[in-house]
Order: structure tokens, then sequence, then C-alpha cells
């Protein structure tokens, strides 16, 4: 495999389960749906006043279990540090926003571990303290801070000394959708298949 399409992905569980708002769950207490973060307020047993955040001690803990295979370590291995053996890929990743399953901040983590600039612009433009969302403030921060810089489309080769095309398109929910499936709205359908086919055919693919 030479290239691969990333939609919906994030990295750092801790931070994606206290975010994400779907898929809920049934409260077997009330019946109530519940948000992951919820649920685990509950499972915890931790009072309504105090809302759980990442270095709660059973985060934490459970995060010991799953952290070899999160995506926060796993990525930089598809392209920044591909292991002996494994060609480093060709990379077009998704962000949509707003995202239901996978939260911004998890979402621009999976895009930092796999050093995919934003192809287009950043949705959150400086000045960055202007945003009173602590996420989108953050997001902001990724282009100013050089964690995730802009790139202007097309985009041919430009990672791995020109033989790799990896770059994120950043994209708002349309109206009615959620942002979780950007990647399937028609103009972004025909960009993915001839980011494909010029995988196919061309030394480095370009993202038009």
């Amino acid at each position: 495999m030479r290239a691969a399409v990333l939609s919906g992905g994030g990295a750092k569980l801790p931070r994606t389960l206290l975010g994400k708002e779907e898929p809920k769950v049934e409260n077997p207490a009330g019946g109530d749906p519940l948000a992951p973060r919820e649920l685990l307020q509950l499972a915890f047993q931790e009072r309504p006043d105090r809302p759980l955040d990442t270095p709660h001690p059973m985060l934490v803990l459970l995060n010991t279990f799953v952290n070899r295979s999160d995506a926060d370590n796993t990525a930089p291995l598809i392209r920044r540090r591909p292991q002996g053996g494994v060609p480093a890929k060709h990379v077009l990743n998704y962000i949509g926003h707003v995202d239901s399953y996978s939260p911004l901040r998890a979402a621009g983590n999976l895009a930092i571990g796999l050093g995919a600039p934003i192809a287009g612009k950043n949705l959150f433009q400086p000045p960055c303290d202007d945003y009173t969302d602590e996420n989108e403030r953050i997001a902001c921060g990724w282009t100013s801070g050089q964690w995730l810089p802009e790139v202007a489309l097309p985009v041919t080769g430009n990672a791995g000394g020109g033989q790799l095309t990896v770059v994120t398109r950043m994209l708002p929910a349309p109206a009615g959708k959620d942002g979780h499936y950007v990647a399937f709205e028609p103009a972004e359908m025909t960009r993915i298949a001839d980011f494909f086919e010029s995988a196919l055919t061309d030394k480095a693919p370009t993202v038009k």
C-alpha cells in the first residue's frame, strides 16, 4: 500500500473520550442517553460538580493498557518514522468540525502525529485569543505554532524530500450534517479519487 485516506480519526484516548458526543449509550438506571464522558463520570462515581479531566487517575490507568496502540504513538510510523522495511506512505487526512465522534483536539493530535500540514486554510485563523472555545483556540495555534502549517492546493511531494504527499484537509461540517463525514461530500470524494489515481501513476500523488 502506497497511499491512504484517513477520515474522522483521532489520537490520545483520554482526550477523545472526554470530548466526543457520539455514540451515546443508554443509562442502565434511567434510560437517558449518555455521552462517553458522562458514562465515565458515573462509572468512576465522581460527583457531578467534579467533571473529569485527562489527569484523572482512572483515565490514566485505562490509558496505560491501550497507549501502545494509540494513534498518538503509531501515527508517526506511517510517515515520519517508518519501521525498517516498511516504506512511508502518502496520506490524505480529513478533519471535520464539528465532529461528534472525533473531537477537534483528538483529530489534530492525529494530524500532528502524521506530520500532515493543512492543505488550504485552518478553519481557525488568528488572533487565536479571540476564540472563547478552548479547543478552537488551541486549533488556531496549530498553524501559528507551525505544528500544522498551511500549504496551498494543489499539493505534490510536500514531505520526505519531495518523495511523499502528506496533507490534512480541515473542513466545516455541511449544513445539517456531522463533521465526521466531510470526506463523503461530492467535492472531496472527487479529490480522493484523483489522489488515488495519481498515486497509481506518479512518483508522488497530487491532492488537488
